[in-house]
């Protein structure tokens, strides 16, 4: 349990960010494949730190706990590591979380996979096999760009190269394009026509990587900023230059009260006045940002409509009623679909507000804007380790009484 308040409303100061987990993630199966590659800024997330002991193995039981990129990724690479036999398994939370998807895919290009509980999820017994010299794999990219990315990877094995073609509404598309782009800067061909992307290795030509800094971990702070009575705040190592989708989030949050500027070292906020009252955004391309613009736009008083969050249900926790559960104790009026998120009214602060983080670290973090108003009491501040280890300490920074 943590008890967070800020006593001032006024943030001033430097925040130091996590560095990338979706990209360090994705560099390391492919340094799995490419040993000669080298990543400097590695994140030091939950997340990394599971996939990082997992690469070690070849056999045997591998629990990735909570991480659903992880658990993706490695199905997929499994899958054609030649003489390989893991069961993939996870919390209770992530086996219920779909696989179907890129489990069949991977069927249909030869991999032995079996469902060793229910079927379309986790736990997974994998024997890996030689994969064939070229493939070509249909995948409904409607549930999760981490089904894509996870054959995208997987490409080196397909020595002639591999054809994906993507059924469905495709979700979170920078997610996918994150992946393309540092298959290029390694050295492979890749183009992406309509709903069909193809793959395949020409020459090694990137082998330095220095993983940027979490975009997605930025959204706390604007959220902050813009709730805040002053903010000078640095969020260090932030650029514009990234490739990274979260970063477009910068132009919600200015409409809603915060002045972005880019320095050497980083994206300053400065607090600036706003008169917006109604926030209507589809964020089918950046899911992740939901909670805390959610949280931080009701608390600023403006009306909310969010869609395209039809990947939230599946993650974590269900980011959709779980949030929803929890607005709902500051009074506000929230009307909830399978995909979208509406909120309205004014926040009702009694002494104490008492969070539930459902093992999601973006819950902990969200909610933690609400200490600029009163004392927030979560059940569980650990959660956070999954993406940002520091964040309580940042937030002490800031000058946050974190308890």
């Amino acid at each position: 349990m943590v008890e967070v308040f800020h006593p001032t409303g006024i943030l001033k100061g430097e925040v130091f960010l996590p560095s990338s987990k979706s990209i360090s993630n994705r560099l390391l199966i492919l340094k799995a494949f490419h040993p000669e590659i080298k990543i400097g800024n590695l994140s030091d997330a939950d997340d990394t730190r599971v996939l990082v002991k997992a690469l070690e193995k070849k056999f045997g039981e591998i629990n990735v706990n909570h991480a659903g990129s992880t658990l993706r990724f490695l199905t997929a690479y499994f899958a054609f590591c030649e003489g390989a036999e893991v069961v993939l398994t996870g919390s209770s939370r992530l086996n219920k979380r779909p696989i179907k998807p890129l489990v069949e895919a991977l069927k249909i290009a030869g991999a032995k996979i079996e469902y060793l509980e229910n079927e379309g999820f986790a736990p997974l017994k994998i024997k890996g096999v030689k994969s064939p010299k070229s493939g070509a794999i249909e995948i409904d990219a409607s549930g999760s760009s981490q089904f894509v990315s996870a054959l995208l990877m997987v490409a080196l094995n397909f020595k002639d190269g591999l054809k994906i073609y993507l059924k469905g509404k495709v979700v979170s598309r920078p997610y996918i394009q994150q992946t393309i782009n540092l298959l290029k800067q390694i050295g492979y061909r890749v183009t992406w026509e309509g709903n069909q992307i193809e793959i395949y290795f020409q020459s090694l030509k990137k082998v330095d990587f220095k993983v940027e800094v979490d975009w997605s971990s930025a959204t706390f702070f604007l959220g902050m900023a813009i709730n805040s009575k002053q903010c000078k705040l640095l969020l260090r190592g932030l650029s514009q230059n990234t490739i990274q989708g979260d970063a477009l989030q910068v132009n919600i949050f200015e409409h809603l009260g915060v002045q972005v500027n880019f320095t050497e070292l980083g994206m300053q906020l400065l607090k600036i006045n706003s008169s917006l009252n109604l926030l209507r955004e589809d964020l089918t391309n950046m899911p992740d940002v939901a909670q805390g613009l959610a949280v931080a736009a009701a608390l600023k008083r403006v009306e909310v409509h969010l869609s395209g969050l039809q990947t939230l249900p599946q993650k974590e926790s269900n980011r959709i009623e779980d949030l929803a559960t929890e607005l709902r104790k500051l009074k506000f009026d929230v009307i909830t679909t399978n995909e979208t998120l509406s909120i309205k009214g004014f926040a009702q602060f009694q002494n104490e507000l008492n969070i539930k983080t459902y093992n999601d670290h973006r819950m902990a973090m969200a909610f933690a804007i609400a200490g600029l108003y009163s004392k927030v009491v979560f059940d569980d501040e650990s959660v956070v380790s999954k993406s940002f280890p520091d964040y309580w300490n940042q937030l002490k920074k800031i000058g946050f009484n974190i308890l």
